[in-house]
């Protein structure tokens, strides 16, 4: 819960500024009576005789109208902080003056608002100042001060947004430089393709006149059994028999 008076910059008081009601409006809004003219001497009347019953004289009447007016438009314009606040809001808080009739009223109050700026991450700042803005601008009747939060929400806000422009202008430019690295190595590959084809070609001749004659192709295949055979644990007896099969098959070719 944040403290109603905070050292911190980011931990601000939103505050009301009222306007005390005309006391017949508001005595009439309190009895459900019409405000025109022809009630003013029922008013009076009404007044009077709730004098008698409480004990008030019409002028403590009146500053209890008034202090139940005000009491109502406090709660009501913290209340819309704290509401859209959510997260980022405290509870109201009120100050109470004591009225005539011994019962307390709400004539001030306060809801704190973190406009703190999430850490290393301006988009969730973006959305966290956006709250704060309309947190602040909640009340139908915003004081100076709840606009100024609400300009502190907007710098804050503005300035998350030219960061998380420039974190994506570098992701996109590494990003680039990644794609055409990638396409280089590719052209260097394909470079290297046509001479290894080439050498195979120049190769391939070679081998095959190598291996025109019945004892070279034998011992060829006699190489290449036995080289992979060996590579095997369980290769040693195939190789075995093989080099018997080659030494009947060698005595006939030569």
């Amino acid at each position: 819960m944040f403290a109603a008076v905070s050292s911190s910059p980011y931990h601000h008081p939103v505050r009301a500024q009222y306007r005390v009601p005309e006391v017949a409006r508001a005595d009439s809004a309190e009895n459900g009576a019409p405000d025109n003219g022809g009630t003013r001497a029922d008013t009076a009347t009404s007044m009077a005789l709730r004098a008698v019953v409480s004990g008030l004289t019409q002028a403590e009447l009146r500053e209890v109208a008034e202090l139940k007016a005000r009491d109502r438009q406090v709660r009501a314009h913290e209340q819309a902080h704290a509401t859209v606040g959510g997260q980022y809001a405290s509870a109201p808080r009120y100050e109470y003056q004591v009225g005539p009739d011994a019962q307390r009223y709400a004539i001030a109050g306060h809801v704190m608002i973190d406009t703190a700026p999430v850490a290393d991450d301006p988009e969730a700042t973006v959305a966290k100042m956006e709250v704060v803005k309309a947190a602040a601008l909640a009340p139908v009747d915003p004081s100076s001060a709840d606009r100024q939060v609400a300009a502190t929400a907007d710098a804050l806000r503005n300035q998350a947004l030219a960061e998380l422009f420039t974190r994506r202008r570098a992701e996109e430019k590494l990003r680039v430089e990644a794609m055409h690295e990638a396409e280089r190595e590719a052209e260097a590959e394909q470079a290297q393709q046509p001479s290894q084809a080439a050498a195979h070609k120049d190769a391939s001749p070679k081998m095959a006149s190598s291996l025109s004659s019945p004892l070279a192709f034998l011992q060829f295949s006699y190489r290449s059994v036995m080289s992979r055979e060996l590579e095997r644990p369980e290769g040693y007896l195939v190789a075995h028999g093989f080099a018997r099969e080659f030494r009947v098959r060698l005595s006939i070719a030569a």
